[in-house]
């Protein structure tokens, strides 16, 4: 892990160094410098959106907000979901 985001940090820090001139390299048109920029930023979008997690229809998120409901439409305080449980059982020291 310490090495990926060792690689994150230093190509974000290099692209601000880099993009200059990769545009004035492709300043024969202003076409062709958004084809080299947008090019390999549309690889990566189609590469990274499948891996990113999703918070939203995660199982614990589902069955935090169905608890919530359950609270609502009852008035029923007991039922909570496994998270809160695991929660209420955590200590700050």
């Amino acid at each position: 892990m310490p090495y990926i985001l060792a690689i994150w940090s230093a190509s974000a820090k290099l692209a601000l160094a880099v993009g200059p001139f990769t545009v004035a390299y492709a300043k024969k048109s202003e076409r062709l410098a958004m084809e080299h920029v947008g090019a390999p930023l549309a690889l990566f979008i189609h590469i990274r959106a499948p891996l990113l997690p999703s918070f939203r229809n995660s199982a614990d998120n589902i069955l935090l907000r169905r608890a919530a409901r359950l609270r609502a439409v009852t008035g029923n305080q007991d039922y909570k979901s496994q998270s809160e449980i695991k929660q209420a059982d955590m200590s700050a020291g």
